[in-house]
């Protein structure tokens, strides 16, 4: 008997299910006419159906026949492709398979639109992004070129896929890539601020809901229009995984060797078991929709099976995954729910893979009968006379003594340099010695996303999809004084004098009449309807009760009928779409930031040297490519570099090559940098080298160098990336430019969430010689563990707030902490709002005791004890400080070096001298010193000619500790002196 029934009975019918997935990627390819945007735009005027695609002639005839010609057989029904895209309106069809795709459709769109009624003007149709950024505007000619080439692609999949030349699972990545490449220029809903969510993420958030129907549909052979699934997610440790590696290479193969693991579960569970689609990943999870039927928990037991397998076969027993099922439910913010209370455990090394079912909202509880026991530790020791340790690396396998690694952790290291020395080309090094600045110093920089108050949907609920204003101007009952409604209106209190006195106060207590009151049923109705629009109208065959009843269902926000029905009807909605833009936008922004550093930091003088050789003189095990050094390079100081093997013939170094320097006494010359290398060896004409792991002592290995020419290469090494966490190596001086990338490119892209969408960053310093693991570890403890990073703070607004203001639909801020949408306020200067700011902190480890400094106190807002200036604990700093301090930077510049020193030492000692004393007014006093101290070393005359607005954020950054902390960070964590030479 099988040990996975279900999922045996699902690839069986895969090529059915996958069919069915394709249809319902492609049923709104008539929204990529260019004619639905001038159908739906503010000038009007043209009549389109866009699911009529055969008589408004969207597609070629070919198309069409080939859309035709691929039907989903599943229960004895076998509707077409093309009947999918004719019929996904239609919820009542008699074709089971079509009306189920129309609610799936539904529930992704009716989420997406919500009740909008701004319409876009065709020559400024834009694409937002969910944190109302403008990111495109569609372009009517680029549509139709994008249409016509994607009916060409798809006739090549359908084609080569019906004449059997690929299988289902090509045929389904084709589309998938064409749809892709075609609908992310695309508008599903065109009127703002629907417009964020792009025709690819509707149409894919609504394939992934239907994929979920049709799996169930066979695994139950019926199909029943069901609006609930739910979500499967396994989970792993994954981020600690990456910060134990010791070297660069190997967190760069454990990142590869995770995305390999998240590539396979998705193959597995997207096509060969089609369950549902990945809607969210990260370095130590991947969440997956499923189906919800009677025996969900059961085909999540032959899922874990199958999961685990591949990932311990995978990672070699280095990840340890558990999973998760959460309960049927209609939106994705379950998500949330599951990250965090994985939270602790995904972290967990050597665990049994234990499958958690969720009870109940709050509650995951362990299926006793769903665990697979641990892999045996290799602890075993190999015969012979060798002698054996615990490998350092991954700690669970043994090694030889003499190695540095056990064989597994080897080979990964030694096939990660391979693959880079195959594929250099301009790109990023992984080399840690290549990273470092001239005074041999590199810098970890992490960034991190607080995205989940947006994935459960809280924050959503501070944007608006109509205001008040719009259903006012919409709302024909309050404009006519002889509607019995208004009576009705004007009794209950609601409506006084005028109109001006609705508010949202006013219009939730609306919502409670139309909700609770009895009697006059047919009014409170025909109010209920004035909330909608011609677009979004309910059915009239329905009673107010029920269609209450629906909103009800449709919400999954807490609290009473009219709260339900104010959310609904005035906030955005979590629809599948909208989540996955979350993840996405700010997944793009970190690619972004990535791109914009690899060519900022890119200089053709950053360059390492090729080293050919001749061949007969190479070390005789040359198989696999390990560093050596270079030793007592004649003229060259220092004497010794690194260099690793890249192929049969060429070395190549793997030093930053700035620090050096030659002398040539006969020619009186010196050369410095890549020409001084370059100059010795060329004049050496051979190199003494030795393995540089080789700690048998053996004799130097001399080889003869042909040729030394030089290549460029991009200072930097990725060693994280996920949709919302990246962490990167640099150079320590190029920090400064990377933070100016971050911060214009968050206020470019986030500035109308600010305060809601917190970003935080933390930069870390040390030696290039500074233990890899013990500075990652570190970094995983910086703005961690304190509830603080995790909560709102009451606080007045810090950016300019001049631009959210007349905002009508993103510029409202919660008074509350619970981000209540009744307790929403337009945003303006000097009140107070729940925000999130986001953090910022950095530190200089100058030994590994020094991580010890990185915990945050017990405070009610986070702060660094271990980090003090007297009595001023300014880390961490809050996000938007990092421009604060790039402009204190440029301001002090106006000095010599020996002036900013001067002012950093007396305000320093000043404050540890003082710290102690109680005197009450020692902190004015302290900044009336400081300001003199500053005057002083600015030159009196120079100080009243700098623009009044610098002086008094000079004066400002005093007390808050940002003066002498800015000092800090340029003066001795990255060694990048503030300060001109002395005049």
């Amino acid at each position: 008997m099988s040990l996975t029934p279900y999922l045996d009975r699902l690839k069986a019918k895969k090529e059915d299910v996958l069919k069915g997935e394709v249809g319902a990627l492609l049923h709104d390819i008539g929204k990529l006419d260019p004619r639905f945007i001038k159908s739906k735009s503010l000038e009007g005027g043209v009549n389109f159906s866009h699911e009529k695609v055969e008589d408004e002639g969207v597609v070629s005839d070919e198309l069409i026949t080939l859309l035709k010609s691929v039907q989903i057989g599943i229960k004895n029904e076998k509707p077409s492709i093309l009947e999918l895209i004719r019929n996904h309106n239609n919820r009542n069809h008699s074709t089971k398979l079509i009306s189920t795709l129309s609610s799936c459709d539904g529930i992704d769109s009716g989420d997406d639109k919500g009740i909008v009624r701004n319409k876009q003007p065709i020559t400024n149709t834009v694409i937002a992004s969910v944190f109302s950024t403008e990111k495109a505007t569609v372009d009517l000619t680029c549509m139709d070129c994008c249409i016509k080439n994607l009916d060409k692609e798809l006739r090549e999949s359908f084609d080569l896929y019906l004449n059997q030349k690929i299988d289902i699972g090509c045929f389904r990545g084709s589309v998938l890539k064409s749809t892709r490449e075609a609908f992310s220029s695309a508008l599903g809903e065109t009127r703002i601020p629907a417009n964020d969510v792009t025709l690819f993420d509707h149409s894919f958030s609504t394939a992934s809901l239907y994929k979920t129907q049709l799996a169930r549909a066979v695994l139950e052979n019926d199909i029943k229009n069901t609006e609930e699934w739910r979500v499967f997610g396994i989970f792993w440790n994954g981020a600690r995984f990456m910060s134990s590696a010791r070297k660069a290479a190997d967190a760069l193969n454990r990142q590869e060797m995770i995305n390999e693991v998240k590539q396979e579960l998705k193959q597995l569970f997207e096509v060969e078991y089609p369950v549902g689609n990945t809607i969210f990943e990260d370095t130590d999870s991947i969440f997956f929709t499923f189906p919800a039927f009677g025996k969900s928990d059961e085909l999540a037991k032959e899922c874990m099976i199958k999961a685990v397998d591949i990932i311990r076969t995978k990672s070699n027993d280095d990840l340890w995954p558990v999973c998760a099922l959460s309960q049927p439910r209609r939106s994705p913010t379950v998500i949330a729910d599951m990250m965090e209370f994985f939270e602790t455990k995904k972290g967990i090394e050597k665990q049994s893979s234990v499958l958690y079912i969720q009870k109940n909202e709050d509650k995951f509880d362990p299926e006793n009968t769903s665990y697979i026991d641990n892999p045996p530790l290799e602890l075993e020791i190999p015969d012979g006379n060798e002698k054996y340790d615990i490998c350092p690396v991954c700690r669970t396998r043994v090694k030889k003594e003499k190695h540095d690694t056990c064989y597994v952790c080897l080979e990964r290291r030694q096939g990660r340099i391979k693959g880079w020395s195959e594929n250099r080309n301009d790109a990023e090094t992984i080399w840690v010695n290549e990273v470092a600045d001239e005074t041999n110093r590199v810098a970890l920089i992490s960034m991190e996303f607080r995205i989940k108050d947006w994935l459960d949907g809280k924050w959503l609920q501070s944007l608006w999809v109509q205001t008040i204003q719009d259903w006012i101007y919409n709302a024909n009952i309050l404009k006519n004084p002889k509607k019995p409604e208004l009576a009705l209106l004007k009794k209950e209190g609601i409506i006084k004098n005028n109109l001006t006195e609705i508010n949202v106060e006013n219009t939730i207590k609306l919502l409670e009449v139309i909700a609770n009151k009895s009697g006059k049923l047919d009014q409170r109705k025909n109010i209920f309807l004035t909330f909608f629009n011609e677009y979004e109208s309910p059915p009239k065959s329905k009673g107010l009760t029920e269609l209450i009843q629906d909103i009800k269902n449709r919400s999954a926000i807490n609290g009473e009928v009219q709260y339900k029905l104010f959310n609904y009807l005035f906030n955005k909605q979590p629809s599948p779409a909208r989540l996955r833009r979350v993840w996405t936008e700010t997944h793009e922004f970190i690619e972004t930031v990535q791109n914009d550093i690899h060519e900022r930091l890119f200089s053709p003088t950053r360059k390492r040297l090729i080293l050919k050789t001749e061949s007969q003189c190479l070390p005789n095990d040359h198989s696999l490519p390990p560093t050596w050094n270079a030793i007592e390079v004649n003229g060259l100081n220092p004497d010794t570099f690194q260099i690793v093997q890249i192929n049969d013939t060429d070395f190549t170094t793997i030093t930053n090559l700035s620090e050096f320097e030659y002398r040539n006494r006969t020619k009186n010359e010196v050369l410095r940098g890549l020409d001084a290398v370059k100059k010795a060896i060329e004049l050496s004409n051979k190199l003494r080298i030795i393995n540089e792991e080789d700690r048998e002592g053996k004799k130097p290995v001399i080889i003869q160098i042909k040729n030394v020419k030089p290549e460029p290469y991009t200072p930097t090494i990725t060693i994280l990336k996920s949709p919302y966490q990246f962490q990167m190596l640099a150079p320590a001086s190029s920090v400064p430019e990377v933070l100016e990338i971050i911060t214009s490119l968050y206020d470019n892209r986030f500035a109308k969430v600010n305060g809601k969408l917190p970003l935080n960053v933390s930069v870390l310093v040390a030696n290039r010689k500074f233990p890899l693991y013990v500075l990652l570890d570190s970094a995983s403890r910086m703005l961690k563990d304190h509830n603080g990073f995790n909560k709102l703070h009451d606080m007045e607004p810090y950016w300019d707030v001049n631009g959210s203001r007349s905002d009508p639909y993103y510029g409202f801020y919660p008074t509350d902490k619970e981000i209540s949408p009744e307790k929403l306020t337009q945003i303006k200067d000097g009140k107070k709002f729940y925000l999130n700011p986001g953090y910022f902190d950095f530190d200089f480890l100058g030994g590994t005791a020094d991580r010890g400094r990185i915990f945050y106190g017990n405070e009610e807002k986070p702060l660094r004890g271990s980090i003090s200036f007297g009595w001023i604990k300014p880390r961490p700093h809050n996000f938007s400080r990092i421009k604060d301090m790039l402009r204190l930077h440029d301001i002090l510049s106006e000095l010599s070096r020996t002036q900013v020193n001067g002012i950093e030492q007396a305000l320093v000692s000043k404050l540890e001298r003082w710290e102690k004393h109680e005197d009450p007014d020692k902190k004015k006093v302290f900044h009336e010193f400081a300001k003199a101290v500053i005057i002083d070393a600015f030159i009196l005359e120079k100080w009243w000619k700098m623009p009044p607005d610098n002086r008094a954020f000079v004066e400002n950054s005093i007390d808050s500790g940002l003066l002498v902390d800015t000092i800090q960070f340029y003066n001795h964590v990255l060694k990048v002196k503030i300060g001109g030479e002395e005049r």
